[in-house]
């Protein structure tokens, strides 16, 4: 437990300095300890390496391939991480194209989008008012709260 509790944190480490590659032989080291294998707090912070740099394709992989093939599952973390992604994409059309698809893996998953997905939603729809409008109808029709944050996004 303690070997990857220290590993996390190399692997932390690694991501802050926006370095997946680190992170990645991080992981690797970490598996080559007998007993020891990533969790899912580990898998995450490959995610967020991936996601920080603008890889999200990368960062999809580890959600969609490596974490099932360790019998891992996305948690909640997880999806936020990769939404911190899309949140700092300039493309606003690949972001917009990013959080749908997301959107619609989480609902598959089984997990309800956060209010920050929503968010991130709305600024990717830029100018399109018509596509604000049905964001925030979905999320007025779930009950979420149009925040701050959404009303932000709104006017970006």
């Amino acid at each position: 437990m303690f070997v990857v509790y220290g590993f996390t944190e190399l692997m932390m480490g690694y991501r802050d300095k926006r370095s997946p590659e680190a992170v990645e032989e991080a992981l690797r080291r970490l598996r080559a300890v007998p007993r020891c294998g990533p969790s899912v707090v580990t898998f995450t912070v490959l995610v967020e390496a991936y996601a920080m740099v603008g890889r999200m394709e990368e960062a999809w992989q580890v959600v969609e391939r490596r974490m099932p093939a360790a019998r891992k599952l996305p948690n909640k973390h997880t999806w936020n991480a990769l939404l911190g992604g899309y949140a700092d994409m300039e493309d606003r059309e690949a972001a917009k194209a990013g959080v749908t698809l997301m959107r619609e893996r989480m609902k598959a998953a089984g997990f309800e989008p956060p209010e920050l997905l929503y968010s991130t939603l709305v600024a990717a729809c830029g100018p399109d008012k018509g596509e604000v409008d049905a964001v925030l109808q979905e999320m007025r029709e779930k009950g979420l709260q149009i925040t701050v944050w959404v009303q932000y996004a709104r006017a970006r």
